[in-house]
């Protein structure tokens, strides 16, 4: 296809946010100043990450009260905050993510109140609402462990999870990741077909054993990263610190643990007293409160950082004591749910104001050796989107009905033969369809529930639209 189609589709899947320009106030003028990007948020040595399966509440009851500081349910002790700084003296509470199934294996919601233990569809929004992020971990939980699996139902426990938690969650949670249950490896490979960017899976030859070393740019696309049992490691800390204590002469690595429902020890769960006491030692040694070399954050929001790094692009200008840095944000994903990015300044020259554009989050350290700039576009809005070239603006809206489909869409398009492509909202190219002659439907059956965006092109004419599919 030409250059037209792709030019078109990057304007459906990327940020279309150029030139955004920061202003760096020196309180001298500076005989030299470099910067660079962080290899980790807010210049962390390692970054530590822990996840909790299968959606039960004590993620509200009891883990959140320990990480945010509060109370545990049935527990009048009340525990102070576990926190590390973001380099610029603000503390910041550990947070975790949470590996979801909506339902039992007879495929009946278990969120909805009906179940003891689970959490609520509205605890959900709420621990998402305190940071906290989702991961697919199936529909049901099937697997080859509990089940005879067809090939129909890896796809179904995929998508019909996705759909769930996307439209009963008040936030729309999308959930980029996936965690197969029972490590069953064959949910791999339709975890990418469906869009999902990473999987994380517990067996050993993954790469990432130990933790996975991210300072060169990795293939971030339909990569599988090992995760580690919590539960194999209860007295100590030592897969940590061995992660801690190679992180070191401008190495960095990304570890992450995952666990059960605390005092469930036959369901692979965690003692409490054993966690509250991990928990408070890995905080006194690597959290604020210590050598604060640690960035505590679900899997979500580190691999988001790695694409923002991998993604975001800058020019410097110097204007006497002012450095202005031009952002370059044109190939950010807009899936992303956080778009932050740490600058390290290095000059000799301290600085006291940073200016950024409206929407966007800026926390400073603009003295000592290692000066910090940490910033946020996530909730900034481009008022003047830039076109890539001239083509672009003829890509238009079309109707398609019915919307939502379950098997075929009809196009309201002119006569003659077009070129189709369908992408998932993950932006993947899911379905190609050459010399598409219009006036006839489009078949879509094949497709998995979920929002898929169309483009079409004859010529110079290029079209797009949005579609639900439904079974």
């Amino acid at each position: 296809m030409s250059k037209i189609l792709s030019t078109a589709f990057w304007m459906l899947n990327t940020c279309v946010v150029f030139g955004q320009k920061m202003t760096i106030q020196f309180d001298n003028t500076p005989i030299s100043v470099a910067i660079s990007k962080a290899k980790l948020k807010y210049n962390k040595d390692f970054a530590y990450s822990l996840t909790f399966d299968d959606g039960t509440d004590d993620a509200v009851t009891t883990i959140l009260p320990v990480f945010k500081g509060g109370k545990v349910v049935g527990n009048n002790t009340t525990y102070t905050p576990l926190t590390y700084t973001d380099g610029c003296g603000n503390a910041i509470a550990f947070r975790g993510g949470i590996a979801w199934n909506t339902a039992n294996l007879a495929g009946i919601d278990i969120h909805v109140g009906n179940a003891p233990g689970m959490l609520t569809w509205s605890q959900l929004d709420s621990l998402y609402g305190f940071g906290w992020d989702v991961f697919n971990h199936t529909y049901s939980h099937k697997a080859l462990a509990t089940n005879v699996m067809r090939e129909q139902d890896y796809n179904d426990e995929i998508s019909k999870n996705s759909l769930a938690v996307r439209q009963r969650t008040k936030s729309k949670i999308e959930m980029p990741i996936f965690i197969p249950p029972s490590s069953d490896t064959n949910y791999h490979k339709k975890a990418f077909q469906t869009g999902h960017r990473l999987v994380f899976d517990q067996q050993g030859s993954f790469v990432g054993y130990k933790g996975l070393q991210v300072d060169d740019n990795i293939s971030l696309g339909s990569l599988v990263i090992h995760r580690q049992g919590m539960e194999e490691s209860i007295h100590e800390l030592h897969r940590l610190e061995a992660t801690a204590d190679k992180s070191v002469s401008g190495k960095h690595f990304w570890y992450n643990e995952f666990t059960h429902r605390m005092d469930d020890f036959q369901g692979g769960g965690y003692h409490f007293n054993l966690f509250q006491n991990y928990m408070q030692r890995v905080a006194n040694r690597y959290g604020k409160n210590g050598s604060d070399r640690m960035w505590m954050a679900p899997l979500q929001e580190v691999y988001e950082y790695l694409v923002m790094r991998q993604t975001t692009n800058y020019a410097l200008q110097v204007s006497q004591k002012n450095i202005i840095v031009d952002f370059d944000l044109k190939n950010i994903p807009t899936w992303l749910r956080r778009k932050v990015v740490t600058l390290v300044v290095h000059s000799t020259v301290d600085f006291s104001k940073v200016t950024v554009p409206a929407g966007v989050t800026v926390t400073f350290k603009g003295n000592g050796v290692t000066k910090l700039i940490n910033l946020d576009f996530s909730n900034w809005k481009s008022s003047t989107p830039v076109d890539d070239t001239a083509t672009t603006n003829k890509l238009k809206n079309i109707s398609v009905y019915p919307n939502p489909v379950k098997d075929a869409l009809s196009l309201e398009v002119t006569s003659g033969d077009w070129d189709v492509r369908i992408f998932n909202e993950m932006g993947q190219l899911v379905a190609e369809k050459v010399h598409f002659r219009a006036g006839q439907p489009l078949n879509v059956a094949f497709l998995n529930q979920g929002i898929y965006f169309l483009l079409m092109q004859q010529g110079d004419k290029s079209y797009r639209s949005r579609f639900v599919k439904v079974e």
